[in-house]
């Protein structure tokens, strides 16, 4: 029966394993299977021999971890037949010559790391002397020079009389004494110098962190000033788009201020109409025959829009109290009196226009003032425009509104009251010098966009457009 005693394991710091200790490692294991091995091949035996195998020290390189040597490793070789011996004598010595292998590859590598330890060392100490001896060198070439300059200096000093260098003397041992003061306070400083490099180190760490929490915090308000300026385009949009409404809300109120001055006028054209309708249907009610020149009404007569009298009790008599001013015709002294204004039935039917020519009349009157007011727009927009001026354009979109609202047009257009032939005649009269105005002025437009054209289209050709200069 063969018997091999377990070796204690070394723990050596150094560097990760290499190759050679994985093949440690493999020997190691065989060593074991060995062991199994010849246990397993032992076991009817009864006698044994020792013989012991002694391992190489590790004290030498155990880095003062281990106390005392490991045991020496024993060898048992049981008495048996004489091929069986000889199978473990050569097994014995195979696991002996494995042993001592393992041993020298473990000496090899303590010894590997300790000299890669040394070298580290030797190069830290080889830099550090090397750095030394450049020192040296930059003061010796300073104790040099300085020792030249005094030289000079005392060679110099020796052509001076005796009694003049006894001075001189004394300047110099007190330059030698302050040499040395400065000597020793260098030194100091070289100490404190040395003794500061670690606190710099700290500083500088500290300036480090500072500045990466000085970047943290830059970055941050970086975010909060572009954060702040979408907020502030957004308020110069709304503030655009506010003076945009305020513009507009003047236009619309100017815009209703001049609806309201409209509705008054035409309030007061209303009343006056209506109190002429009274007038009127009193003279019919009396039975007198009006001329036949003298038929149109007082609304005729007056212009439009002008405020009317108020209407008293007096307009019901048919006397001469509110008889109106007498007119000379043909040079004779007849007058007329309000009385003549009355007509019975049948005259006043035959004088009337039908309703639909009534209808028709107030609608084409409707669409000339429009027509007007759209015209004179457009004139004054291309008048701006070609003086180089910004046009109105709110007051251009809002002139289909400012001449009437929706319910006088609906009340004009449904207005079929009949209206005599006087009125009929100077509303047409009417008509057409509105339509004469209105040429008037599309010639003056169409004059205006032509001379427009002409001068566009000279700048044009004489290259004086900014549109057509290349950026």
């Amino acid at each position: 029966m063969v018997t091999v005693s377990k070796r204690s394991h070394f723990t050596v710091d150094g560097p990760p394993p290499s190759p050679k200790d994985s093949r440690v490692t493999q020997l190691e294991q065989r060593v074991r299977e060995l062991e199994a091995m010849v246990v397993g091949q032992a076991t009817a035996n009864n006698t044994a021999v020792v013989i012991p195998v002694t391992p190489t020290q590790q004290s030498k390189h155990g880095h003062g971890r281990s106390s005392h040597a490991p045991p020496p490793t024993q060898l048992i070789i049981s008495n048996s037949t004489p091929s069986t011996s000889v199978t473990q004598q050569l097994m014995a010595k195979e696991v002996v010559s494995k042993e001592v292998e393992i041993e020298r590859l473990q000496e090899s590598f303590y010894v590997q790391a300790k000299l890669r330890k040394a070298y580290a060392q030797m190069e830290r100490q080889q830099a550090d002397y090397d750095e030394e001896v450049r020192k040296f060198k930059k003061d010796s070439e300073l104790a040099k020079e300085e020792l030249v300059r005094v030289v000079n200096k005392f060679v110099q000093f020796e052509s001076f009389p005796h009694s003049c260098l006894t001075p001189i003397y004394a300047v110099s041992r007190c330059s030698f004494c302050r040499l040395n003061d400065l000597e020793a306070e260098s030194n100091k400083y070289h100490e404190k110098a040395k003794t500061l490099d670690s606190g710099q180190l700290n500083a500088i760490a500290e300036m480090q962190e500072k500045l990466r929490i000085q970047e943290k915090e830059l970055s941050r308000l970086r975010s909060e000033l572009n954060e702040k300026e979408k907020i502030a385009e957004r308020y110069d949009e709304m503030k655009k788009e506010l003076d945009y409404l305020e513009l507009q809300n003047d236009t619309l109120n100017q815009t209703l201020d001049s609806k309201e001055n409209t509705v008054k006028e035409l309030e007061r054209h209303i009343a006056s109409m209506r109190m002429e309708a009274t007038l009127y249907q009193q003279s019919c009610s009396s039975g007198s025959t009006p001329l036949a020149d003298e038929t149109e009404s007082l609304a005729d007569i007056r212009p439009p829009f002008t405020p009317a009298r108020p209407y008293t009790k007096a307009h019901s008599t048919l006397g001469a109290n509110l008889s109106p001013q007498p007119r000379p015709k043909n040079g004779g002294g007849l007058t007329k009196s309000l009385s003549n204004y009355a007509i019975d039935a049948n005259c006043n039917r035959r004088d009337d226009v039908s309703a639909a020519m009534s209808r028709s009349l107030r609608s084409t009157q409707k669409k000339l003032v429009d027509s007007r007011l759209l015209v004179k727009c457009l004139k004054e927009t291309v008048e701006r425009l070609a003086r180089g001026e910004n046009p109105d354009i709110s007051r251009l979109l809002g002139i289909k509104t400012d001449s009437m609202s929706e319910s006088e047009a609906e009340q004009v257009a449904f207005d079929s009251t009949a209206m005599t032939m006087g009125v009929a005649e100077k509303m047409m009269r009417r008509q057409e010098e509105s339509m004469a105005k209105l040429e008037q002025d599309l010639d003056a437009i169409r004059y205006l966009v032509q001379d427009c054209y002409q001068s566009k289209m000279g700048d044009t050709l004489n290259g004086r457009d900014d549109a057509c200069r290349i950026q």
